[in-house]
């Protein structure tokens, strides 16, 4: 038995001699190796100041990282970083599978684009991480490497979310947003009632006193991220549109502050929700200026936006739904006013007829006399 025991642990310590020797090659292994694979997973240039991974502790640290966007788009990068450091799982690594326990992000910035061809990046890099048979990803691109099983067991870090538009309007928008996001148990394999978490929130950096957004969504396993499943609900608060004034425009209303309420649901990658957009003190912009200039627009304006298409191509008719409350505002203004009317005459008709009664009393009584 001792012997058996002895056994055992000289075979694992050999085994944590043999991890603490590849951590010291764990750098030229990855550029010359993992950095390569992670290039033609995603389609695009990746590089990376430096990197390590403790095969002991589970840590894998990448400095100066830097993942570039597909051809078409006028911005350099998808994804900065002055640091990326994750705690991951030995054993599921050495099964093939990555398992984030926990993260921490230095200066990390995701830069979502649509192009004026109305393409976003994000879509390029969601087509290639979908998780197919290996025939399947035979079949489509045969120089495309597999994509491995992801699973984000638990992540809370802060980063900055860059959302720039060229297609939104005539002019670019171009806005920042500070980040605190929370994860568990998202993956990109697994039973698809499996879901996990997601929590955003978010302070608008172009104006940190315009705007603040809470958004939760429980999602079922991304095997394909253009085709996802998950049921949202979020609230966004601004008190004012500064900052905002191009996204105004566009939409063709502004309004001392406003709240918007998101309750939306996708089912395989299609959208299905409405957006309430609530205004204080509305003013119509541009053509919608036009079209309602002889409108007087209410102190405090509820519009149901709704939100319909696909992920990487939703329809949100704004300026419609917009036209489409002022015109349920009318007719409700309209109804109230018929129904006053209404209970006016109601209430001469019966004055009238109360005074027709008199009278034909009084004309009896002179008969009578």
């Amino acid at each position: 038995m001792k012997k058996i025991l002895k056994i055992v642990v000289i075979v694992l310590a050999a085994i944590f001699c043999l991890l603490a020797v590849l951590s010291l090659f764990s750098g030229p292994l990855i550029n010359n190796h993992a950095l390569p694979e992670a290039e033609k997973l995603l389609g695009v240039d990746v590089a990376l100041d430096s990197a390590s991974l403790n095969l002991l502790s589970g840590s894998f640290t990448a400095k100066g990282l830097t993942v570039a966007n597909p051809k078409g788009y006028e911005e350099p990068h998808f994804i900065t970083a002055d640091m990326a450091s994750l705690r991951l799982s030995i054993l599921q690594l050495l099964g093939g599978k990555i398992v984030i326990k926990s993260a921490e992000l230095r200066e990390f910035t995701l830069h979502v684009v649509r192009n004026a061809d109305g393409d976003f990046n994000a879509a390029h890099f969601a087509e290639r991480l979908k998780t197919e048979s290996p025939e399947a990803s035979e079949a489509d691109d045969a120089d495309a490497a597999a994509v491995p099983g992801l699973t984000v067991a638990r992540l809370k870090a802060g980063i900055k979310l860059r959302y720039v538009d060229h297609a939104f309007t005539s002019n670019t928008l171009d806005y920042a947003f500070l980040t605190a996001i929370s994860m568990e148990d998202i993956s990109n394999y697994g039973p698809a009632e499996d879901y996990g978490t997601i929590s955003i929130d978010s302070t608008f950096l172009n104006n940190p006193k315009t705007m603040t957004a809470a958004l939760s969504a429980r999602v079922a396993p991304l095997s394909d991220p253009l085709r996802p499943t998950f049921e949202a609900n979020g609230h966004i608060k601004s008190e004012d549109v500064k900052g905002l004034e191009g996204l105004a425009r566009e939409i063709g209303l502004s309004a001392k502050s406003f709240t918007v309420d998101t309750p939306i649901k996708c089912s395989d990658g299609n959208l299905r929700g409405d957006l309430k957009l609530s205004l204080n003190d509305p003013t119509p912009l541009g053509s919608l200026e036009k079209k309602l200039r002889k409108v007087k627009l209410p102190a405090s304006l509820t519009v149901t936006v709704p939100v319909r298409g696909t992920v990487d191509r939703p329809r949100i008719d704004w300026t419609g739904a917009i036209l489409q409350s002022l015109l349920n505002t009318a007719l409700d203004g309209l109804d109230t006013a018929l129904q006053d009317l209404v209970s006016d005459q109601d209430s001469l008709k019966e004055n009238v007829d109360g005074l027709v009664d008199s009278l034909k009393g009084l004309f009896k009584k002179k008969e009578k006399e």
